[in-house]
C-alpha cells in the first residue's frame, strides 16, 4: 500500500484568503466567535461559525444589512430552510443563532434583544426509530455516486467512511494524515463525541477509495485535513458541510423516503448497527465498533432488529371465531 504524508500535498501555498463570513456582518460575527471559541472545540466553533454564515448570508438575501431590522418573519425564514434537518440539529442552529443575538445585545452591537424572536421548541430525543438504509439500499448510493471526478472521488471516499465504519460527521471531518496507519491497515483517532481512542479497521474498498481520492482527487494543497473543498482556497471541510453530500447522493440514487429518513450521515451509522443485528453480532461487539461508551446506548437500534423481533413474538390462538366476544 502507498504511503501519504502532509508533505507530499503541500507545494503550494494558498494564494486566497479563507472566505467564509459576508463581511456585512463580520464585525459583529467574529467576536462572538473569538469568545465562543475560548471555551469549545475547534470542531464546535466550526460549525458555530458555519451556522452564523449560513444565517447572515439568508439575512442578506432578505434584504437586510443590519441586525436591528430583524423581525419575526426573518428567523422564521431561516428556521424553513433547515426543514430537511433532524429536529435535533434544527433545535442546535436556532440555539445558536439565539446566543449570538443575546451577545449582539449584550455588547451593544443591537439596539433590541432580538433573541427573543427566536422561539425555543422542545423535541424529544430517541423517541422514533433510527433512520436507517438495508444494504442494498447503501450500495445503491455507494454506485449513484460519480467516481470518474475528482469531487466524486472525495465524496465516495466520506461515503464510505460512514458505510462501512460507522464513522460521525465529525470525525470524518477531523481526519487528517497521521490518523491512517497504512502499515497496520488501521485508523486510529479521537472521537470527537466521547473523545474516547478509537481504532477501526481498513478494509480493502475504504483504503482503496482514500487513496484514489489522494492520488487523482485531492487538490494539491498543504491543508493537514484529508478532505478539502474542490475550490481554492482548499479549506478543510466541516463536519456541517457533509450533510449535502448524504443528500445529494441519496436523491440521485432514489431512495426510499417513506417513512421519511434523514439523509445526514449518521443513517449510516444507524444502518450499520441494525444491519449487524441482524446478523446477530452482539450488541457489545457493535457498541465498540460504534464507540459507544455503554451498550445501553446501542439497544435502541434493537428496535429495527426485524428479526430478532419476531422470535420474540406470540402466537395467537387459532380458535378464535369472528364475532366471539372474546375477540
Amino acid at each position: 500500500v502507498l504511503l501519504f504524508g502532509a508533505a507530499d500535498f503541500n507545494s503550494i501555498v494558498r494564494c486566497c484568503p479563507k472566505i467564509a463570513i459576508p463581511s456585512t456582518f463580520i464585525d459583529i460575527i467574529q467576536p462572538y466567535l473569538d469568545e465562543y471559541g475560548r471555551k469549545v472545540k475547534k470542531s464546535s466553533l466550526d460549525d458555530a461559525e458555519y451556522t452564523l454564515r449560513k444565517f447572515s448570508e439568508h439575512l442578506i438575501e432578505c434584504g437586510i444589512d443590519d441586525l436591528d431590522q430583524i423581525d419575526i418573519p426573518d428567523i422564521t425564514g431561516f428556521r424553513e430552510t433547515l426543514r430537511d434537518y433532524a429536529s435535533t440539529t434544527q433545535s442546535s442552529w436556532m440555539s445558536r443563532i439565539r446566543d449570538f443575538l443575546a451577545f449582539a445585545y449584550a455588547n451593544k452591537y443591537t439596539k433590541r434583544n432580538l433573541s427573543h424572536l427566536v422561539a425555543k421548541r422542545k423535541f424529544e430525543p430517541s423517541v422514533k426509530l433510527p433512520s436507517l438504509y438495508n444494504e442494498d439500499e447503501i450500495e445503491q448510493l455507494l454506485t449513484s455516486v460519480d467516481r470518474n471526478s475528482p469531487v466524486g472521488k472525495r465524496d465516495y471516499a466520506i461515503l464510505i467512511l460512514a458505510a462501512r465504519l460507522g464513522m460521525r460527521s465529525g470525525d470524518i471531518s477531523s481526519l487528517q494524515f497521521e490518523n491512517f496507519l497504512w502499515d497496520k491497515n488501521e485508523i486510529h483517532f479521537s472521537q470527537q463525541k466521547t473523545g474516547l481512542i478509537q481504532t477501526l479497521p481498513l478494509s480493502n474498498d475504504v483504503g482503496e477509495a482514500i487513496i484514489e481520492y489522494l492520488r487523482n482527487g485531492r487538490p494539491v494543497s498543504g491543508e493537514k485535513h484529508i478532505f478539502v473543498k474542490a475550490n481554492v482556497p482548499y479549506t478543510a471541510l466541516n463536519a456541517s458541510e457533509l450533510h449535502p453530500i448524504m443528500k445529494k447522493y441519496a436523491q440521485r440514487a432514489h431512495l426510499k423516503n417513506d417513512p421519511p429518513i434523514k439523509f445526514g450521515l449518521h443513517a449510516f451509522c444507524h444502518s450499520l448497527a441494525a444491519n449487524l443485528l441482524n446478523k446477530e453480532i452482539p450488541l457489545p461487539v457493535i457498541s465498540e465498533i460504534l464507540g459507544h461508551q455503554k451498550t445501553e446506548t446501542t439497544t435502541v437500534y434493537a428496535k429495527v432488529d426485524t428479526n430478532s423481533l419476531r422470535k420474540c413474538a406470540l402466537e395467537l390462538p387459532l380458535t378464535m371465531k369472528v364475532g366471539d366476544d372474546n375477540a
